[in-house]
C-alpha cells in the first residue's frame, strides 16, 4: 500500500505517531513508530524516493523512562543518518507543539472548565519550550531541499521555557476559567496516571507519567539553525484559546472564504 501511494512521489514526510495507546505494554507504540517507519523506508527504497523527512520526539532515547520516546529513539535509528543516505533523511524532534486544535494546551483548557473548581497537576514543575505549529511546518518545508540538512536531526523549541503550572495558568487566564490549580508530588501524580490510565480517551496515561519525568528541553535550536525564528506562544495562543474574545473573532472571520 505504501509504496503504491508513494510511486509518484519525489518525498515523504512520515508525522505518524500517537501520545497513546489501547493496550499498556508498548505494542501500540511499537507498531506506529518502529514497525511504520520501518515500512516506510522500504517502500521509499522500492519506488526510488531520494528525500524522506521524519517527525520524532524532543527527549526520545533508547534508555528514556516511556514506551513513547524509546520507541521514537528506535524509529530514528532505523533511519540513514549520513549525508549521503538513501533515502537522504532529516529528522525534527519537537517540543510540545501548540496551535489551533493542539492536543496540549487544548487539552489542558478542556480539564480546567471540566474540573470542580480545583485541578489537581501532575508535574507541576516540570520545564517545557512549546514550539508553534507553523514554525515546525515551516522547518520541514526549509529542508526540503536544502542538501545541508541531509542526514541531520534538529530539535525544534519555542523562544522561551515554561513550568507545567504556568502554562496551564496562562491557559487559564486567556480563556477567563478561574481554577485552583493544586500541584501534585510525585507519588500523586503517579496514582493519577494509574486511575486515568483506564478512563475513556486517556486524558493522563502511565506513559505519559513516565514522559514527563524525562523532562522536555533540549539544545540547540534547530529553528534557528534553519533561519526560522520562533514564534512565542503569547504571539497565537489567544487567537485560539480565546475564541470568544474580540482578537478571538477577527481570528475567524480571516478563515472565512
Amino acid at each position: 500500500t505504501l509504496a503504491r501511494e508513494f510511486s509518484h512521489a519525489d518525498a515523504v514526510i512520515n508525522l505518524v505517531g500517537i501520545l497513546n495507546e489501547k493496550g499498556h505494554k508498548g505494542e501500540g507504540f511499537r507498531h506506529a513508530h518502529v514497525e511504520l517507519t520501518r515500512k516506510v523506508l522500504a517502500a521509499c527504497r522500492r519506488c526510488g524516493i531520494e528525500r524522506l523527512l521524519h517527525m520524532s520526539a524532543l527527549g526520545a532515547a533508547a534508555d528514556a523512562p516511556s514506551h513513547y520516546l524509546r520507541t521514537k529513539a528506535e524509529a530514528e535509528n532505523l533511519l540513514p543518518m549520513t549525508a549521503d543516505g538513501v533515502p537522504a533523511t532529516t529528522v525534527f524532534a519537537p517540543s510540545v507543539i501548540f496551535g489551533p486544535d493542539d492536543t496540549f494546551i487544548n487539552r489542558f483548557v478542556q480539564l480546567l472548565k471540566l474540573s470542580p473548581g480545583v485541578l489537581p497537576l501532575p508535574f507541576p514543575d516540570a520545564r517545557l519550550a512549546p514550539v508553534y505549529v507553523g514554525d515546525v511546518a515551516d522547518a520541514f518545508v526549509t529542508a526540503l531541499t536544502r542538501r545541508d540538512t541531509f542526514g541531520r536531526r534538529y530539535a525544534l523549541y519555542g523562544p522561551r521555557t515554561y513550568t507545567l503550572r504556568k502554562l496551564v495558568t496562562y491557559a487559564a487566564k486567556i480563556t477567563g476559567t478561574r481554577r485552583l490549580i493544586v500541584g501534585l508530588p510525585d507519588w500523586a501524580a503517579r496514582l493519577q496516571a494509574n486511575v486515568l490510565e483506564y478512563a475513556p480517551g486517556k486524558p493522563f496515561s502511565r506513559d505519559n507519567y513516565l514522559s514527563f519525568k524525562a523532562g522536555g528541553v533540549e539544545a540547540p535550536s534547530g529553528l534557528r539553525e534553519l533561519g526560522i525564528e520562533p514564534t512565542a506562544l503569547e504571539a497565537e495562543a489567544p487567537n485560539y484559546l480565546a475564541a470568544d474574545n474580540q482578537r478571538g473573532r477577527y481570528n475567524r472571520y480571516r478563515r472565512v472564504p
